[in-house]
């Protein structure tokens, strides 16, 4: 009798194991750290600029799974009639538009892919809740919720002492070297990386920034053509863009 307990009571904590592990695992870009379930990530936006806020996420299993994001918009910012924040996401390559609520794609064995979760913010700054949910189509016990709350905070105001912009970056398609230009109000410290379709750093660096207008560059010309991501942080505050790199 004591046998077939101390069997069920292994038996009982191999299926809770189970249940906890997940053939997947998400990368915060912030700080390099592991996400786990039910994460809240708090941001400020800025007047009609666009946030973003990315993850790597890996398949650590040893089979290709299939997998889904869905967004759920708990709440919008919406000044007036066309006049609204706007939430999105891409997963690697794949970029939708705000209409796009839910998308199923497939990962290998050790693949990692980007997933970027997105907002536009609307003419005047106000308080928005994202909800997305990832889960795995062929495995019920495995999901996982993050969420994302802009602008959570009493006295919201546009003028943001730390306000920064980064300019569109150029040429692009790029060959050689790839410009960009930040403007802020005050000094800081800029933090910026290049990365490529499969979630490689390919390019990093940070740079001590003074107010006004600061024309950067990035050498790419070692780099294969394709397609690359783009992303400068300043005090938590990310813009990102897409690059093309070609010859």
């Amino acid at each position: 009798m004591r046998f077939f307990f101390s069997f069920f009571l292994f038996f009982v904590a191999l299926c809770q194991l189970k249940a906890q592990s997940k053939s997947f695992e998400l990368t915060d870009w912030y700080n390099n750290a592991l996400v786990s379930s039910g994460s809240t990530f708090s941001h400020n936006t800025y007047a009609l600029q666009h946030h973003s806020h990315s993850f790597d996420f890996k398949n650590k299993s040893a089979t290709t799974q299939t997998y889904e994001v869905i967004r759920t918009d708990l709440r919008r910012n919406i000044v007036a009639a066309g006049d609204s924040a706007y939430a999105h996401f891409c997963v690697g390559a794949n970029c939708f538009s705000s209409d796009t609520k839910r998308f199923t794609f497939t990962v290998n064995p050790g693949e990692v892919y980007i997933l970027r979760f997105e907002l536009d913010e609307a003419t005047r700054v106000g308080y928005s809740s994202i909800e997305y949910q990832i889960l795995n189509k062929n495995q019920s016990n495995e999901f996982m919720w993050l969420y994302f709350k802009y602008n959570n905070v009493v006295g919201i105001t546009e003028n943001n002492t730390n306000d920064f912009a980064v300019s569109g970056v150029y040429p692009n398609p790029a060959a050689e070297h790839l410009g960009f230009d930040v403007s802020i109000n005050q000094p800081a410290t800029l933090c910026y990386r290049l990365v490529n379709a499969l979630g490689q750093t390919v390019r990093s660096d940070s740079a001590v920034i003074n107010s006004g207008k600061t024309p950067l560059s990035i050498n790419v010309s070692a780099l294969e053509s394709g397609i690359y991501f783009f992303t400068a942080t300043v005090n938590g505050v990310t813009n990102q863009q897409k690059v093309i790199i070609g010859r």
